[in-house]
């Protein structure tokens, strides 16, 4: 719950379906399984084949609906949907990749039993910090 955009409702339904996160080898995997990616066969040029992998639509609609929610937030998340934007990304891509992001963040959270952190490089910097303090005192 702690990603902007998933609320304790998403947060439920997400803990409930994917139940161990272990499961899942990499990202890639969860973001088929979340049915975020398409495979399209490309051939000089033609495409002839346009897959989509099955997976939980639930999931979909899940970090679809909190990519939408995270993009009316003041937060990272939102400005990485603002810098795909202003490389020339349309909207629904952009939003896409944003759910991916969020899927990636809530796959990590998941394994790790951590919480989201949106100054995530000031906490790097902080923790830089103290660790050259302590090694400082030794």
């Amino acid at each position: 719950m702690t990603i902007p955009g998933i609320s304790i409702v998403r947060a439920n339904v997400i803990a409930a379906i994917v139940c161990q996160p272990e499961r899942f080898r990499n990202k890639h995997q969860f973001w088929g399984y979340c049915m975020l990616v398409r495979h399209i066969q490309i051939s000089a040029g033609k495409i002839y084949g346009n897959k989509r992998v099955h997976g939980r639509r639930e999931l979909r609609d899940v970090f679809i609906g909190a990519a939408e929610s995270a993009m009316r937030t003041e937060t990272t998340l939102r400005d990485y949907h603002d810098a795909l934007r202003a490389k020339g990304i349309s909207a629904k891509d952009a939003k896409v990749a944003l759910a991916r992001k969020i899927s990636s963040l809530s796959l990590h959270l998941l394994k790790n039993n951590d919480t989201y952190n949106d100054d995530y490089e000031e906490y790097l910097k902080e923790r830089k910090r103290l660790r050259l303090l302590v090694g400082q005192k030794r």
